[in-house]
Order: C-alpha cells, then structure tokens, then sequence
C-alpha cells in the first residue's frame, strides 16, 4: 500500500545515511545518484502505487547525523483508480541518525513547503510542512504533526490543516484534526486502516459551518440554510459507506425548503398558514426557523432514519419527525459532489 512504499523509501534513506562511506557516499552526495537509488528500491515494492519519476536537486551532510534533501519533484501512478500523482518537496531531513540506528534513540523526519496534486484525484494539497519522530529507524511507528494551508479534494475545501499524526503497522492516525471550511470550524480524529482494503472511521465535530455554502458539495444539506454546529461519524471506505451517523443544530438563520414539509400537510389543520405553506411548497420556497435539529442514524448502507424537530413561528410549525429514508446507490450518494 502507499504507506508501506513511503517507509520503505524513507528507510532506505536511513540506511545508505548510516553507510556513508566509499561509493554509497558518494551516492549520497550525488542528487542523480540518489535519486536513482531510491527509484530502483521503490521499483521492487509491489503495489497500486509506482514511482514513475524522481529527481532531486541538492543532498548534503550537515553533520554525519544530519542529512538533507532539498527541492525533489516526483510522479507516482496509482493503478486503482488509474490516476496521476505529482509530488514536489522543498525539504526534507532526517535527524539524529547516528543515535537512532546504534542507540535505538528518536529519529527525526522533518519536511517543508510539500505541493501534492493530481487532476484524477481531483486532489491539490497545497504548503504541507510536518515531522515524524520514530523510535530508532523503524517507521512502523512513529507519531508527529502535520499542517496544510490548502487541501482540495474533490470539490471539497479546507484550509489551515493541522493534525497530530500516529503511523502504526496497519493504519495511519489523525488525532486532534482541525480544519477552517465553508465558513466555519471542523475538529476531530480520522483514522485509516490500509491492510488489507483501505478503509476509514472519521469523528468530527462542526462548528459554524455554513450550510449553503456546504450544499454546493454535499447533496445531503441542499435542503438546509444556516450555521450548522454538530457531530458526526462516519466508515467507509473509497467507494462505499459502511455506517453515518449524526446530529446537528441550525444555530443562526435556519431554514428548511418547504418541500420537505409537503407530506405534514395532511396534519396541519385548515389555516392561513397552511395555505402560505402550500404556496410556499408551490413556490420551492424556504421556511424559516427558529429551532432546527436534526438527528442522522443508517440502519443499513442503504436506509437512513433522520428525526427532524422544527419549529417556525411564521407558520405556526412545531414539529417533532421521524423519516426513514432509502437511499439507492448507498449511503455514499447523499455525500456526492454535485457535478455541472
């Protein structure tokens, strides 16, 4: 898997660092050798990921403890999907070397203004600056930090990314995730498990998101105008969510389209406000709240049940509902980008 491609690079680095005598010196010193070097190890790694291009611009010793790599561009195929991947990184250095490997102290890995995208992946990660720190030279465990200014995935946006980071031999953890998106806040952890199928399990908190700006991505919200606050919890995994769960509150501006008000009508006895609101369902109108929330459980990866307490002044609504919705396709689908 990726991961295990990464460490493998990396460990290579640290090994031929420790070796830094006669022709693997030399090596080191060389961008072109070095590069050359580590194509040929990722070459023998078997996986949905290949190192196509690597070049390197400058490599130096600033102690035999201190090794750097400065401006590497790279190109990386991903067999499934098919897809592209660009890579270039200003910097990266290892630390404390000569201790980790012989006194099985910290290693440091340390690395600067990190540009990844790819037109595929719809994925453009933009100024990625982080650092690892491992127990000796073994990066099947390690923990550090990592931070964004921009991450585009999709037609999804976040910017000031920072995340606690934890790599184990079966998965990857983000721990403390904070984001700013769609003018508000998100926090939370995100884990990955990479063997055997990738797969995800995200909880997040939601702090005045708002939620016409969210709609334009996420079909789930068209339906909802305000600021949003709220949990949610969510596994999958590439193409398919296992379990959604959630609750949110519209704590500014609430509104709800009336449409989804259509099948209460029935309910509500014969009034000015239920022909406004029929009117307004006529119209595709927006009703506008005073208290609104909602609450998400899926049953199955094609049944959601969603209760709903709502209550608008204006059309003398006070509503607590409970809808069980089938989704076709999958529970994926109420999260899809809306495309033009």
């Amino acid at each position: 898997m990726p991961m295990r491609i990464i460490r493998n690079i990396f460990i290579a680095v640290i090994i031929l660092s420790v070796l830094a005598t006669g022709s693997v010196y030399l090596c080191l010193r060389s961008p072109k050798l070095l590069a050359k070097t580590l194509k040929a190890v990722a070459d023998r790694q078997a996986g949905p990921v290949r190192l196509t291009t690597l070049q390197i611009k400058e490599t130096k010793f600033l102690s035999p403890a201190s090794y750097h790599i400065n401006e590497v561009s790279a190109e990386l195929q991903l067999s499934e999907p098919q897809a592209k991947i660009s890579v270039t990184i200003e910097h990266l250095g290892f630390e404390n070397l000569y201790k980790a490997i012989f006194k099985d102290e910290n290693l440091f890995i340390k690395w600067n203004k990190v540009q990844i995208s790819s037109d595929e992946l719809a994925l453009n990660v933009t100024q990625l600056s982080g650092e690892l720190k491992s127990a000796g030279v073994d990066l099947n465990s390690a923990t550090g930090f990592l931070k964004a200014e921009k991450i585009n995935s999709g037609d999804y946006l976040a910017r000031n990314v920072k995340s606690d980071v934890t790599i184990n031999p079966q998965n990857v953890l983000l721990e403390n995730f904070t984001a700013d998106a769609y003018g508000g806040s998100v926090s939370g952890n995100i884990s990955f498990v990479y063997e055997p199928e990738v797969t995800y399990h995200i909880e997040i908190d939601l702090d005045g998101i708002d939620s016409a700006r969210l709609a334009s991505v996420v079909a789930l919200f068209n339906d909802l105008r305000g600021l949003i606050s709220g949990w949610a919890k969510i596994d999958g995994d590439d193409s398919e969510i296992f379990s959604l769960s959630g609750a949110f509150n519209i704590v500014e501006g609430g509104q709800v389209r009336a449409s989804m008000l259509a099948p209460l009508l029935q309910y509500i006895p014969a009034s000015q406000q239920k022909t406004q609101l029929n009117a307004l369902i006529a119209a595709d109108g927006l009703v506008p709240l005073q208290k609104a929330r909602i609450h998400l459980d899926s049953e199955s990866t094609e049944k959601l049940t969603t209760q709903f307490n709502l209550s608008s002044k204006e059309y003398n609504l006070d509503l607590n509902l409970t809808v069980d919705v089938n989704v076709d396709g999958g529970l994926a689908r109420l999260l899809d980008f809306h495309k033009n």
